[in-house]
């Protein structure tokens, strides 16, 4: 499934169009599969090779400390909790929680 992500402006009243081959608002992947949206109104995008943020005043590509890689794999589900975390997780191996520090814990299911 291809997608791209439409945010409205209700002050200007304009569109921006995000998706991989806007310049000004570039998405790494059009296939987004998961939304959320934190306290700090950051939209978290979950895509089929890692997450996104798009902050209120710009959009950055989202790093936790210690790691250059998380999360290249698909994301499928994102939640925030009561107390401003966000889960994540895949249908196939992976599932974790974002503290709201931005520090990461991820869980590897193990079958058997």
């Amino acid at each position: 499934m291809y997608m791209c992500l439409n945010l409205y402006n209700f002050e200007s009243g304009n569109f921006t169009f995000y998706n991989t081959y806007n310049s000004e608002a570039r998405l790494k992947s059009d296939k987004i599969s998961a939304l959320a949206l934190d306290d700090a109104h950051n939209l978290w995008i979950g895509t089929n090779i890692g997450i996104e943020i798009l902050k209120p005043d710009k959009k950055e590509l989202w790093k936790p400390a210690g790691s250059e890689t998380f999360p290249a794999y698909s994301i499928e589900t994102l939640a925030k909790d009561i107390y401003g975390n966000i889960w994540f997780g895949n249908q196939t191996e992976k599932y974790g929680i974002i503290w709201k520090d931005g520090n990461i814990h991820v869980h590897v299911r193990i079958d058997g």
